[in-house]
């Protein structure tokens, strides 16, 4: 069984990606484990809740997902922007 970790802006990216993961996990016929750290309340408290979540997971490895999929509302700075922001979080807090 394969453990992916979802971290989404809101809820709505939790149903998207659930759906998707689950289309994909019955097609190709791997068993995932799925779970979700969500955050609410915008653009600043997301980048901050990230981090502060790879952080977390930089301290137990032994809590490493095979998969982790971060989604983001692009908004009004589109979706170049957004992805530099996320990778410069994930910077931050870089795990190896």
């Amino acid at each position: 069984m394969r453990n992916v970790l979802i971290f989404g802006e809101d809820c709505g990216h939790e149903v998207a990606l659930r759906t998707l993961l689950d289309r994909l996990a019955a097609e190709y016929q791997v068993p995932l484990k799925v779970q979700v750290r969500s955050s609410v309340g915008g653009h600043g408290r997301t980048i901050g809740e990230l981090t502060a979540f790879l952080s977390e997971l930089q301290r137990d490895r032994a809590a490493l997902p095979d998969l982790f999929v971060v989604a983001r509302d692009a908004n009004c700075l589109g979706c170049a922007d957004r992805v530099e922001e996320t990778g410069s979080a994930r910077k931050r807090r870089t795990l190896r």
